[in-house]
């Protein structure tokens, strides 16, 4: 995972992989790929990143982006929490689409990092 690192923070016995790094080095689904498949190799379920490592271009619905995160957080059976400036996030499009695609279990955008952290805890 090029220009990213994980830790490992506990919150109430949860283990969550804290995803950090440069900002906008998510630039791609092949980026979001290999680090989901590495956080599995892991044993990690739940993920926290914030919004900057993701390159804002790919909240476009047209870029295929989304798509792709929805279907891998499927297959490994990831939970992932973004937190930070979510304001693109927040358009309704793509909250329809979220929705749509089953990812509200999957995936939340948090304004906080200790938002993100409370969702993620949850059993």
């Amino acid at each position: 995972m090029k220009g990213l690192s994980i830790q490992p923070v506990e919150v109430h016995g949860a283990l969550i992989a804290q995803v950090t790094g440069a900002p906008g080095a998510i630039q791609d689904a092949n980026a979001i790929s290999q680090m989901l498949a590495q956080l599995a190799k892991g044993q990690f379920t739940r993920v926290l990143a914030a919004r900057e490592l993701i390159d804002e271009g790919r909240f476009d619905l047209r870029t295929g982006f989304v798509t792709q995160l929805a279907r891998q957080l499927g297959d490994y059976q990831i939970r992932l929490a973004v937190y930070g400036n979510i304001k693109l996030v927040e358009s309704l499009a793509l909250k329809a689409y979220l929705q749509a695609a089953g990812l509200a279990g999957s995936a939340r955008f948090c304004s906080s990092r200790e938002e993100a952290l409370r969702w993620l805890a949850r059993p």
